[in-house]
């Protein structure tokens, strides 16, 4: 699971950085809801396996999420704004991408937006309109993914313990939702495509296609499994990832039908990925690193532009991708390690 997640992470820095000499493993889309996937697996198996102490599970469960989230993001943040702050050579307001209209009260509304979002990433007037006024802002690129999680935070302990049957029936109701936004803001073009992402309703199916991922790793790990099965299909999805790029030039639809065959592979994978390295701290090392990658890499970006930097363009992301990789780990021991101690505390003092 650790080299997945990292792989998707790294697909997303070349999304911003540039591909290196042309490659950019996966796309930038399916790399974001394949991390849902990935994250609704997760979410399924801890609210079934550890967050099962009461009442009191579900306040547990939100703040450790929240811990998970938001101090990581929070130093990023602060850290973009003081590059912002230092380096704008304009107006103050035009560099934060600050919204400013003719009417004061639309500036007061847009400005309680603004900073709303940027700092708890979701809680904003427009979060359930998919629009592009629910879409800008954010001085953290990319990190309105997070607002899309958080909100799944919320509302997954209602329904991921639900019979499969629930669960089917709500990725159908999601898929329908999902038709419906892109007809109605007439959003079929690519580069309004992120905005249909933005609203869960459309993009819960991928949450739950984790969850459906989890009741397969329920069935297996009862049962004896050679270890060269769970060798193959790591292997299979580690290539898959690989060699996105160059299977869908293969196909007249491109991403689209390549993409939902990545999103079944994920969802199959995930069951003998997790079962065959759970106990692999080595591996799953990588993985702890994808989410410092994801949010800190446009913040290496903002500071080493590559104007500035000088080199190949081609080679420039590979640049970014080792410094963020730096960060990320320095982030990981300073931040996330000693956090992850507090949020253990706080399960193990409703068990004792």
């Amino acid at each position: 699971m650790g080299i997945i997640r990292l792989l998707l992470a790294i697909s997303i820095v070349f999304a911003h950085a540039g591909r290196p000499f042309g490659y950019e493993i996966i796309t930038s889309k399916v790399a974001i809801q394949s991390f849902y996937i990935i994250s609704g697996f997760y979410m399924t198996l801890v609210l079934n396996e550890k967050y099962i102490f009461g009442k009191d599970s579900y306040r547990i469960f939100i703040i450790n999420r929240f811990l998970r989230i938001y101090p990581v993001y929070w130093i990023v943040l602060v850290l973009i704004c003081i590059e912002i702050f230092i380096h704008c050579d304009r107006n103050i307001l035009y560099c934060f991408n600050y919204p400013v209209s003719s009417s004061s009260i639309n500036t007061a509304i847009s400005s309680l937006q603004y900073f709303l979002k940027n700092i708890f990433l979701f809680i904003s007037v427009t979060y359930f309109t998919p629009s592009s006024l629910s879409f800008g802002f954010f001085l953290v690129p990319f990190s309105w993914t997070l607002g899309v999680e958080l909100l799944y935070y919320l509302i997954a302990p209602f329904f991921v313990r639900r019979k499969l049957k629930i669960i089917l029936i709500l990725i159908l109701l999601s898929y329908i939702t999902r038709i419906l936004v892109f007809k109605y803001n007439n959003l079929e073009s690519e580069g309004f495509v992120y905005l249909n992402m933005w609203f869960l309703p459309s993009e819960l199916m991928f949450f739950l296609f984790g969850t459906i991922s989890y009741k397969i790793y329920v069935q297996i790990r009862r049962m004896t499994i050679p270890n060269y099965i769970y060798a193959l299909s790591s292997m299979f999805l580690v290539l898959f990832t690989l060699m996105f790029s160059y299977i869908i030039q293969l196909f007249p639809q491109g991403e689209g039908i390549v993409g939902w065959l990545y999103y079944l592979s994920v969802l199959l994978s995930i069951p003998f990925l997790f079962n065959y390295t759970k106990m692999n701290k080595f591996i799953n090392s990588f993985g702890e690193l994808s989410y410092p990658i994801y949010i800190s890499h446009s913040l290496m970006i903002l500071l080493l532009p590559i104007g500035l930097v000088g080199v190949d363009k081609n080679v420039y992301p590979l640049f970014v991708l080792f410094l963020t990789i730096i960060f990320s780990f320095v982030l990981r021991m300073l931040i996330e390690i000693p956090i992850e101690k507090i949020r253990q505390k706080n399960l193990r003092r409703k068990y004792n």
